[in-house]
């Protein structure tokens, strides 16, 4: 009766059943993951409303180009929707849910390379997509909409690359190509991804042919760089100043971010260590399963670890840096629980179909027409979004406002300002000063850039108004002496404290009474609905610091 059943379950289990089986995975995540509207990922979106108004990758009308989206194929995904109006947040959303369907899809053609029993290959795609369906992780980086799918399915296709070469030996310029676009998603996959080419020239016959392509890659690839340079003056990113910056071998960030990853990911790495030694031991060894897919992921993966041991994780949300070994390890489960149950593939197929509606009946939406409309609500209640319009709607002359903030996303896209990012990202001069070890020129090089744009407004605190010794944690001044030099030339130099805004923390914004929008920036910020004056009974507002606290008049002293 097995052999029947799995007769029959073999003729089910084609890439169209694939298909079915990833329209109905789509629809399942409509239902069941939420997007979050969160101000990182508005940085992507306000390069790509900029790229629309001709302001070509820059961050607003002062057109200078900034590298501080990390991803230039994702970018260029989001442009289109931009230009329609399409929500962006949703649009990011499709955009990883299908890399995740593709990513299966990649993974069935590199097992069905070496089998001609081509149900193993449908089934561990189902049974892949499945596991990252179920894991909190993997759809909270759906919501989360960054780029970070994107890369999951380029390690796919790098791996079904591998397993084409060694079995056709053919596709060494695809797998080039698709190591071009894997740095164009994640520049850091040049040194993620060059030990596993290393690996395919060992596997590869025709050696000439292979370091031929590497050739044309290079070339292609010194070309990208020189024109990088020609747009951006540089060839790295900004996030490369801010996340390699730190001394020593290792970053302690790093260290913490991966042992909290292989901490919360302990039980599935036991699961496959212990499976693995009880097949060895029973000798029991599914043809199917190509050696490469494994050499090639472990790879990939121990490299990913190292590199992250070095970097520092800035907005490493979901553990969405490691998405490839998050990968690596749902590959390694399904290839095992095919081999469990590999004479009872109706029942593997039962569990994966009771694994989907359990997962799904804990939605947060009841049908699919709501999905559009319930992100549309939720970016129109972002806090920094209805800022941002506030200004944008109250403010005659908004694109002559130069805006200083640390938080870059949001804001900026709904408001049509000038700019300065405080903590660097898209402001490139400022990410370089990250790694500037001469603190006191640091300090003075940042505030004579400030100085040079005469911010109108500022926000010179963030969080409670009585907090010690504050820093720009992610910026240039992430030590308190340096950050209170900065508010010291600001309270010296004509800013006022104008108010409080109530956000997701309280913005403390101080207003420039030297600008010719001085007044009228006032009148605006007090009619905020969330606004508040947090100054003391002498009308300062007062920011504390060991080395001696940093006072700034309000706007509503009479100063004389």
């Amino acid at each position: 009766m097995n052999n029947i059943l799995n007769f029959e379950l073999s003729k089910i289990l084609t890439p169209r059943f694939y298909l079915v089986f990833a329209i109905i995975t789509i629809i399942c995540i409509i239902l069941n993951v939420e997007i979050m509207v969160n101000d990182d990922t508005y940085v992507y979106f306000n390069y790509a409303k900029n790229f629309v108004n001709g302001n070509y990758f820059a961050y607003d009308s002062r057109k200078i180009p900034s590298e501080g989206f990390t991803s230039l194929i994702y970018l260029l995904l989001l442009i289109p929707f931009e230009y329609i109006k399409f929500p962006l947040p949703v649009a990011g959303f499709f955009i990883n849910s299908t890399a995740l369907i593709l990513s299966g899809f990649f993974l069935l053609k590199a097992i069905n390379l070496n089998t001609s029993k081509k149900s193993n290959g449908v089934l561990a795609a189902i049974l892949f997509v499945s596991f990252c369906f179920i894991d909190k992780n993997i759809t909270g980086i759906i919501g989360w909409t960054f780029e970070t799918l994107l890369n999951l399915l380029c390690f796919l296709i790098m791996i079904y690359g591998c397993v084409r070469i060694k079995t056709s030996q053919k596709g060494t310029l695809l797998l080039f190509i698709i190591y071009f676009i894997s740095i164009l998603i994640r520049p850091e996959n040049i040194v993620i991804f060059s030990p596993f080419l290393l690996y395919v020239l060992l596997i590869f016959a025709d050696k000439i042919k292979y370091i031929r392509h590497f050739i044309y890659f290079l070339s292609v690839f010194i070309a990208y760089l020189l024109v990088k340079y020609l747009i951006f003056g540089d060839i790295f990113p900004t996030g490369f100043y801010r996340k390699m910056s730190s001394p020593g071998l290792l970053n302690k960030d790093g260290i913490l971010y991966v042992k909290d990853f292989l901490l919360e990911y302990k039980f599935h790495i036991i699961f496959i260590i212990l499976a693995t030694i009880g097949f060895k031991i029973l000798k029991k060894d599914e043809k199917f399963i190509d050696k490469n897919i494994i050499i090639s992921s472990v790879i990939i993966c121990f490299v990913t670890i190292l590199f992250f041991l070095k970097s520092n994780p800035l907005i490493g949300v979901h553990f969405r840096y490691l998405i490839n070994i998050m990968g690596m390890i749902y590959i390694l489960m399904s290839f095992i629980i095919i081999q469990i149950f590999s004479n009872k593939r109706g029942v593997l197929l039962a569990g994966i179909a009771i694994l989907q509606i359990g997962k799904t009946s804990a939605n947060v939406r009841n049908n699919i027409f709501s999905f559009i409309p319930d992100t549309e609500t939720q970016i129109n209640q972002h806090k920094y979004i209805q800022l941002g319009k506030y200004f944008n709607e109250n403010i005659k002359n908004p694109g002559d406002i130069y805006f200083a903030f640390g938080d870059a996303g949001a804001i900026p896209y709904s408001f049509s300002c000038k700019f300065i990012d405080l903590n660097g990202l898209s402001e490139p001069y400022l990410a370089k000063l990250v790694s500037n070890k001469n603190s006191s020129l640091k300090t003075e090089l940042y505030i004579r850039y400030l100085n040079k744009y005469k911010p109108d407004i500022i926000v010179i605190l963030n969080g409670e108004e009585n907090q010690k010794n504050p820093v720009l944690l992610h910026g240039p001044l992430q030590k308190p002496n340096e950050y209170r030099s900065f508010l010291k030339n600001l309270s010296e130099n004509g800013y006022l404290y104008g108010g409080t805004i109530k956000a997701y923390y309280k913005l403390h914004i101080a207003l420039n009474k030297n600008s010719k929008n001085f007044e009228e920036l006032s009148n605006v910020l007090k009619k905020y609905s969330q606004y508040e004056n947090l100054s003391d009974h002498s009308g300062k507002f007062i920011i504390n610091f060991d080395a001696g606290n940093i006072q700034f008049n309000s706007i509503n002293t009479n100063l004389k």
